[in-house]
Order: C-alpha cells, then sequence, then structure tokens
C-alpha cells in the first residue's frame, strides 16, 4: 500500500489522480480505456470494512483554488495537491488525517455543477449495483477498481440522487470520534423520505428508525446498523432545492463558523433556528454553489 503523504508530493514521483465524479464523465465520454489510479483514503492499511458506513467525500468544483481558501480559511483545512496531466486533485487534512478530495472540473457543460459527493463503504460493490438496478436506479460507471483506493461505482437511486459506493482495497479508515471541522454526518435529501429509504435499506443493510416521532411532515429517518446510527433521511427542505446527500462538519461554534462563511463569500440557506435541532445547525452554499451542513458540538468531557 502507497500511504497518502502528509507533504507536497513532487509531480516526478506521483501516480496519475483521476476524480472519481470526472472520471465517470471520461467514461461515459468513451474514455475507458485510461488507467485508473487514485491515491488511498486511509493512511494505513487497515483491514477494516464497515458496510454502511461513509468513509470520504469528494467535491467537484470548476474553481479549486477559490475553493481551497474557502474551505482551509473555514475550517483550518490544508491541502496537498495530485496533479495530473488532464485533472487537478487535491486532499484536504484536518488534525493531520486526509478526510476529502478536492476536484478540478471543467467549466463547460455537460460536466455537473459543483457539489459535493459522498463515498459510500459496501461488502460487495457489484453485488450494490445489481441491487441498484432491481431497486429502480441506475448505475452511470459501472465498477472500476483503482490499484490504491479499491472497486468502486457511482450509482444514482431512484430519485436520481448520485452517491458513490465503494469497497476499499486496504480498508476503510478507523473509525473515531470526529473531532472539530471533521466530517461526521450524512443526510439525505429527498421528496419522499420513507420511500427512498426503502431502497438504501435494501442497497446497505440498514435498519430504518424515526427520531423522534413527529408528523409526516417534519419526518426524520436515522439509517442504522445495528444500534449504531449511520446517517439520517428528511425531506428536501428548501425551495426549489435538488434532492441530495448532504454531508455534515462538526463544530464547536456554530455561530462564528456562519459569520466567518459569509465573510468569505458563502451563502447561509439555512440559519441556526431554535425549530432545527435546538439551534445547533445551519446549512451552507460555498461561494461556488456547493451544499454543506454544519453542526455544533461540544466537546466530551
Amino acid at each position: 500500500m502507497h500511504a497518502i503523504e502528509s507533504k507536497p508530493v513532487r509531480q516526478t514521483h506521483m501516480s496519475l489522480a483521476i476524480p472519481l465524479l470526472i472520471l465517470a464523465l471520461a467514461l461515459l465520454a468513451g474514455c475507458a480505456d485510461r488507467k485508473v489510479e487514485l491515491p488511498p483514503i486511509s493512511q494505513t492499511e487497515t483491514g477494516l470494512h464497515q458496510p454502511g458506513r461513509f468513509v470520504w467525500h469528494d467535491l467537484l468544483t470548476d474553481d479549486l483554488a477559490s475553493a481551497k481558501r474557502f474551505y482551509g480559511s473555514l475550517f483550518g483545512w490544508r491541502f496537498t495537491e495530485f496533479p495530473s496531466a488532464d485533472f487537478e486533485y487535491s486532499i484536504a487534512w484536518n488534525h493531520g488525517r486526509p478526510i476529502s478530495g478536492f476536484v478540478a472540473k471543467d467549466t463547460e457543460p455537460p460536466h455537473p455543477e459543483n457539489q459535493w459527493f459522498s463515498l459510500l463503504s459496501v461488502e460487495d460493490v457489484d453485488l450494490a449495483v445489481r441491487q441498484t438496478r432491481r431497486s429502480g436506479g441506475t448505475v452511470p460507471l459501472k465498477p472500476i477498481t483503482a490499484p490504491e483506493r479499491g472497486r468502486f461505482a457511482v450509482i444514482r437511486d431512484p430519485e436520481g440522487i448520485p452517491l458513490t459506493v465503494i469497497r476499499t482495497r486496504w480498508g476503510d479508515p478507523e473509525p473515531s470520534e470526529p473531532r472539530e471541522n471533521d466530517w461526521f454526518w450524512n443526510e439525505l435529501w429527498t421528496e419522499e423520505p420513507g420511500k427512498t429509504a426503502l431502497f438504501y435499506r435494501e442497497l446497505a443493510g440498514y435498519r430504518i428508525d424515526s427520531w423522534p416521532p413527529r408528523s409526516d411532515k417534519e419526518l426524520y429517518l436515522i439509517f442504522k446498523h445495528g444500534e449504531v446510527p449511520m446517517a439520517g433521511a428528511t425531506r428536501q427542505p428548501l425551495a426549489g432545492g435538488r434532492a441530495a446527500w448532504l454531508p455534515y462538519v462538526r463544530v464547536s461554534h456554530l455561530a462564528g463558523t456562519v459569520s466567518r462563511a459569509r465573510s468569505l463569500g458563502g451563502k447561509v440557506l439555512i440559519a441556526p433556528s431554535p425549530d432545527i435541532r435546538s439551534g445547533t445547525v445551519a446549512v451552507i452554499a460555498d461561494p461556488s454553489g456547493a451544499i454543506f451542513g454544519i453542526q455544533q458540538i461540544s466537546p466530551s468531557p
């Protein structure tokens, strides 16, 4: 296993790093014969595989430099570069650990809009693809293997929401309590939470609970493995918004983070409100339009 370096990598010694969503578009355009190499998502070989757990996030952006300035200033993330002859791919680091990939995309159609994409660990990628099709979803990128990252595919659920399913080659990152400015939760925004949850129950073996019991209009579902919460699902809350997986970052000071996001050019789509998780969450669009959530969680005593 080639571990991710925590310092910038010289171009003469790096492998071709083609980001997942750009790769998907290239394959769909008929470039399937290209060699695929991506960095592993864990610094060490863990041998762990935790189906149903979200293990990585990639930001697809048309302004890589601006995105790194925004997230670096907002969360204190730092970056190492993995450029290639065709694309740029940067790794975001927090507390000395890699947590995300930043993907430079073309600005011309048909490339998708700027957005965050989540990677879901599964036991068997090919089985997940077959299950997706049986359940009414589609597979824009068929299973493919990257030597260091593992086997993965891009699927869309029946509502068209994209997700990458992956079986990492060297194991998923070791589970640990998310620290400040780490990713810590993923939430499915959907027009039909109950119906869409059934798709993910079949895909990932989740047990579906509601929390707390509320009216259907405010339905919030918890996807669990055993008693361990893995993700949530709720009705898409934004007027004119789109269904999507929304990743959340843990913060210690919500008001300060919201204010800083505004000063950096971000837009607050959902401001903190006592009616929403006791005022502990906000939803923000970065300057390019990519949406993410933040939630204030006090440090453990």
